[in-house]
């Protein structure tokens, strides 16, 4: 049955089993992405009940994309993720039968689902749904090997470093802000006055996207501002992990490559994190060449050692119809089965 507000701390509780942390803390997290987000009248999820009780849970968060510069063919897509079942209820098929209800409850509003978080337990699942994969989820990395080396040595001779916090000084560097806060108004207005180059099916960042996107509760968001004239030409946003020593950059936007550049570069030279990361498929080509030349590669050691450890596992794309026919794969001639057609940035991700 679809999710109803009066079942939130039956399926915050058990959603605990997938995202550990404070109660409070998963009580805020779902209603951020659930209850605020801008694209959907309610919060969209499925639930199993068995005697009356939640024993499963399978939500949706709504998005909105469009194919090009001009903000036309405008879409909504919906992201499933956050399953979890009762272990005393798993194995039985509760959740793709979830997803398949999913098909019936919003084939009418939303055109696709999007999956960018599949692991080795979910992609069979996938793929039993009709879920096409359109690329493994891989990254380009830049790390210091002198940096993590030090950071084992340490733990090998027990002097604790996992839980020790690494601090960036936050503030003016000249033309360049770093801030762990959001501006809405001023991302949203580069965004929108950004001509690509390239075409290609683009998340829709409008400003109540930029509003609510940046106000999840379990993630730190780290800013880098450039500002020409006190107007902003090129941001870049990083997640924060591993006690603020690792960087995922999740988003950007640029007047131009230079500017981006500069970014990245003052990012690396200044903010000596052990690793940053980008994901690189779907990745606009003009971007990938301003990483790559600042030692962004593919296949390091790092990631090897990562997929070794947890599988490579794709995105997932489905038109969300019972009955699929080939045209429903396409946007304006686009066919979203192909990864190149697509820019899939970090922000974009459950």
């Amino acid at each position: 049955m679809p999710y109803c507000v009066e079942r939130l701390y039956e399926v915050v509780v058990l959603m605990h089993d997938l995202w550990k942390g404070h109660p409070d803390l998963n009580v805020s997290y779902f209603k951020w992405k659930y209850d605020d987000n801008p694209y959907s009248e309610k919060p969209l999820g499925i639930m199993a009940l068995k005697d009356g009780r939640v024993v499963g849970f399978r939500g949706f968060f709504a998005s909105k994309w469009y194919l090009d510069e001009d903000n036309k063919n405008i879409f909504s897509v919906l992201s499933p993720g956050d399953t979890c079942i009762h272990p005393q209820h798993r194995k039985v098929g509760l959740s793709v039968a979830m997803g398949l209800k999913a098909v019936d409850e919003y084939s009418n509003q939303y055109r696709f689902f999007l999956n960018t978080s599949s692991t080795k337990n979910s992609a069979p699942g996938y793929q039993k749904m009709g879920y096409f994969a359109i690329a493994d989820k891989s990254r380009l990395m830049c790390y210091n090997p002198l940096l993590i080396f030090l950071k084992r040595f340490l733990r090998l001779v027990k002097i604790e470093t996992k839980n020790a916090k690494a601090e960036f000084k936050t503030g003016d560097h000249d033309d360049i802000q770093v801030t762990v806060n959001s501006y809405p108004e001023e991302m949203f207005e580069l965004v929108s006055n950004n001509r690509l180059k390239s075409v290609k099916i683009r998340l829709y960042q409008d400003l109540e996207f930029y509003k609510w996107r940046f106000n999840d509760p379990r993630n730190k968001h780290l800013f880098f501002y450039l500002k020409k004239n006190a107007k902003l030409c090129a941001y870049l946003v990083m997640v924060l992990k591993d006690t603020n020593r690792n960087g995922i950059i999740v988003d950007y936007a640029f007047k131009d490559k230079q500017q981006l550049d500069k970014l990245i570069k003052f990012s690396i030279t200044k903010f000596r994190f052990s690793v940053f990361s980008v994901f690189k498929q779907g990745i606009d080509a003009e971007v990938a060449q301003i990483l790559i030349k600042n030692g962004f590669k593919s296949n390091t050691f790092l990631e090897l050692r990562q997929v070794k450890k947890e599988g490579l596992w794709p995105y997932f794309v489905r038109p969300i119809k019972e009955d699929i026919s080939d045209i429903d794969w396409m946007v304006n001639g686009y066919d979203v089965r192909k990864i190149e057609n697509w820019e899939l940035k970090g922000i974009c991700m459950d």
